[in-house]
């Protein structure tokens, strides 16, 4: 064989047995990696069933007891919201006026529950003495005048069928004519009796004009000619009686009489006045005050009293304002009347012992009468109005001892409540040369807007917290004034809790006008004080009555209501001087303004009553962060109405708000604020940072309150424009009324209320307007257009465009704390 191809053959060989060995080696590697299988197991027959048993007979049995069921899973806990106030915290501010009213209320019940079948009430006194003369303490008719009068003046009606059966007494309907003076009169010759008429008639007359004018003019004759050198004694006879007879007490009643029918527009003679006056000014004593009589057997009668002081007082105000007027009031300097000074220092001294002393009701009544017409709010340094009222209240309220003295007790109640409409500010310089002006304005105001009207005089040095009786501060002067700069945070503070002042200057005072602009500059840097165009809304009416070309308003606002209104004309004189002829224009500028700056005349509180409470300490249920957030759209318009509404909640829900700000708003990234407030009234403008930073404080569970405040529509338009660029255009809906957040536990808001303005522009409408963006399942951002901060603060306006201030409370406090809620 070639040894070539021997060579071949024996490689292929080789090469054939090391593939053969590989493969077996494989086989032998892939049998020992695998699990070994067990062979498959033969069923086997199962075995036999077990015999069956007989069957027994079937016995019943009680039922198995049903399963449990299981028990579900607990939701997750809902805070709750305790209510602290029993009642709604509107009426927990005006608690004194509730006592008050329930007091009147009573009275009322008392007296009529008095009346006789033929509709008089019992006489005073027995009509014989001891020695079986006539006795002229007897008052037969002087009981049921004194009742009517006070029902009356609490607002009874005169179509009441009980009042129609007293008038008809009075008027001798039912009486013989022996018993009448005239027709429609029943006779009678006791001053107290006739003078009391008097104001019955007036008070009758009120309601149904010109069908007890007849009478109230044959009393008021009666009563005029029955004085005796200005005196009065028991006796109306309708001539003088000896002046020996007289005495204080029936002499302060006659001029009440005549009083009563100048109200009632009945014509009084001049000298009238004149010669009461000289009466109670020849009878006062050296010490100020006066007595019953100047001497008596009786000593005590000789002695200055309480009862007869406030009747010295109250008949020289009336012949004060309705006596022949001073020339002295036509020239700018404090005119001082010393009777009425010295007279006055005596109550303040003797206050205290007074309230203490016999006679209360009677003395009670006289008070309210020289309270009202000196417009003093205090008298030994205590609010009269208050403390008469409270003595009143805890003293057996509704029966104080008979008619006479519930009579009493229930005209002082409710003729001292009336709404002071004006505080006159005493300060260092001249504020009082026009002594009566705010006087007669104030008359002219009730008359004109048929609401019983006060005004009182309010030192600068008096705490803030007093001034609050009335939303008008009244500033007059011709000289430079001097105030302290605390007396310039008092009114500071007075203006940002919602007040208005209305400054005038006196005899073209150059130098009073001057010094307020310079007041205004400290009180509110950064504003000024405007003329008000013509076309503005205070000179039409719109407000109430059309103005002249020469009435000029100065104006300072802040974007939303006036904070001053000042005029340079002197307004007071014309006032002083009662000139409701030719100088009526001075009277309807002040209307006009009063208005313009609370809203409405007739919807003014009552005295005693703040719409700014005083803290009061509690323990706090929860706590609440609020931030204000700072930006330039006028924010800090308000900047007083979280301090009340910190105030309102902490009272009701024992909620501590710490609010804080106003803030930036890169500061929510790291604050622990639940809710953030952004409200103003100009145009809202903010940075891309600014946005960012609210986006990221929403959507990490913070909640955002947006408000246009005043109704700004400005401020409305942009900040809508914004919620709009952030959430898109369809994201706010309108909360309805059975939302969650309106109908909180304890908090349920029942009824939303707005302004005059706001009714007229959404017609009418009683549903919420506030709308709502909903973030993660959650209502998140809140937007009203509709003003909620001013209603926060409280006051009541012309201007502002929003809710009253109860709903926008109400609205405010669900919002938090329905976000507190949902942050549990």
């Amino acid at each position: 064989m070639d040894t070539r191809k021997l060579g071949t053959f024996l490689a292929i060989a080789i090469l054939i047995v090391i593939v053969v060995v590989y493969i077996k080696q494989q086989k032998k590697t892939l049998t020992r990696s695998q699990p070994k299988t067990e062979a498959p197991r033969v069923a086997a027959k199962p075995p036999p069933p077990p015999p069956q048993p007989k069957p027994k007979p079937v016995v019943a049995t009680k039922p198995a007891p049903a399963p449990k069921p299981v028990a579900a899973t607990k939701p997750k806990p809902v805070r709750t919201i305790a209510m602290v106030t029993r009642q709604p915290i509107s009426e927990e501010l005006s608690a004194f006026d509730k006592d008050v009213e329930e007091a009147i209320k009573k009275g009322v019940e008392f007296l009529w529950a008095q009346q006789r079948e033929d509709g008089s009430w019992p006489p005073h006194g027995d009509p014989k003495n001891a020695q079986g003369q006539p006795n002229q303490n007897y008052q037969e008719v002087g009981p049921t005048a004194l009742a009517a009068y006070a029902l009356l003046a609490s607002g009874e009606s005169v179509k009441d069928p009980r009042m129609v059966k007293a008038l008809e007494w009075l008027s001798g309907t039912n009486a013989s004519t022996a018993e009448r003076v005239l027709p429609g009169l029943r006779k009678s010759d006791r001053t107290y009796s006739v003078a009391l008429r008097c104001s019955v008639w007036m008070e009758a007359d009120k309601q149904d004009p010109g069908k007890y004018h007849a009478r109230l003019v044959a009393d008021a004759r009666q009563i005029v000619n029955s004085t005796t050198q200005g005196a009065y004694g028991y006796g109306a006879l309708g001539r003088p009686e000896t002046k020996a007879n007289w005495d204080n007490s029936n002499s302060q009643y006659g001029l009440l009489g005549a009083w009563a029918a100048a109200e009632g527009n009945v014509e009084i003679p001049a000298a009238y006045w004149s010669v009461v006056t000289r009466h109670w000014e020849s009878c006062q004593k050296a010490d100020g005050g006066w007595s019953y009589r100047l001497t008596d057997k009786n000593p005590a009668h000789g002695a200055s009293k309480a009862t007869m002081t406030v009747a010295g007082l109250a008949s020289l105000f009336v012949c004060t304002d309705y006596g022949r007027m001073s020339t002295d009031w036509t020239v700018c300097r404090e005119v001082k009347n010393k009777r009425i000074d010295a007279g006055l220092e005596w109550l303040d001294k003797n206050f205290e012992q007074a309230l203490t002393g016999g006679n209360l009701h009677y003395f009670l009544y006289g008070l309210e009468r020289v309270g009202l017409a000196s417009g003093q709010k205090y008298f030994g340094q205590k609010d009269w109005y208050k403390v008469g009222a409270q003595q009143l209240i805890r003293n057996n309220a509704g029966n104080w001892g008979g008619v006479p003295n519930t009579a009493f007790a229930v005209l002082f109640l409710i003729r001292g409540r009336q709404a002071v409409m004006v505080n006159r500010l005493q300060y260092e310089g001249d504020w009082n040369n026009r002594p009566r002006a705010a006087a007669w304005l104030v008359r002219w105001l009730g008359r004109t807007f048929e609401r019983p009207l006060a005004w009182q005089i309010i030192h600068a040095d008096t705490p803030v917290e007093e001034w609050h009786d009335a939303p008008v501060l009244l500033v007059t002067g011709f000289r430079e004034p001097k105030f302290t700069p605390e007396q310039i945070d008092r009114m500071r503070r007075f203006i940002l809790q919602g007040g208005l002042v209305l400054s005038v200057g006196e005899c073209r005072g150059v130098l009073f006008n001057k010094a307020m602009r310079e007041v205004y500059a400290k009180l509110f840097p950064g504003r000024s004080l405007e003329l008000a165009p013509r076309d503005h809304d205070l000179y039409s009416n719109k407000v109430h009555f059309p103005l002249g070309e020469r009435c000029k308003f100065h104006v300072l606002s802040n974007g939303v209501r006036p904070l001053v209104l000042h005029v340079e004309d002197d307004l007071t004189l014309l006032w002083q001087t009662r000139n409701i002829g030719t100088g009526k224009w001075a009277f309807e500028m002040a209307a006009n303004a009063i208005k313009y700056a609370t809203g409405s005349i007739s919807a003014l509180r009552s005295r005693g009553i703040t719409h700014w409470p005083a803290p009061k300490p509690f323990q706090p249920a929860r706590t609440i962060q609020v931030v204000r957030l700072a930006h330039k759209a006028n924010g800090e318009a308000e900047p007083l109405a979280w301090e009340r509404m910190t105030t309102l909640i902490g009272m009701e829900t024992q909620t501590k708000l710490d609010v804080v700000g106003p803030s930036n708003f890169a500061s929510l990234a790291g604050s622990k604020a639940q809710v953030a407030v952004l409200s103003g009234t100009d145009k809202l403008e903010l940075a891309p940072d600014d946005k960012a930073a609210l986006l990221a404080f929403v959507e990490g569970g913070g909640t955002l309150l947006v408000d246009a405040i005043g109704g700004s529509k400005p401020f409305a338009d942009s900040a809508r424009d914004l919620l709009e660029e952030l959430y898109g255009r369809s994201a706010l809906r309108t909360l309805p009324e059975d939302s969650p957040v309106y109908q909180m536990t304890n908090l349920k808001i029942d009824r939303f209320a707005y302004r005059p303005r706001t009714q007229v522009r959404l017609n009418q409408i009683k549903r919420p307007q506030v709308q709502v963006i909903e973030v993660k399942g959650r209502p998140a951002v809140y937007f009203s257009a509709e003003d909620l901060t001013a209603g926060l603060v409280g006051y009541g306006s012309y201007t502002v465009d929003g809710y009253e201030p109860k709903t926008a409370y109400e609205i405010v406090r669900n919002i938090i704390l329905y976000a507190w809620q949902q942050a549990a």
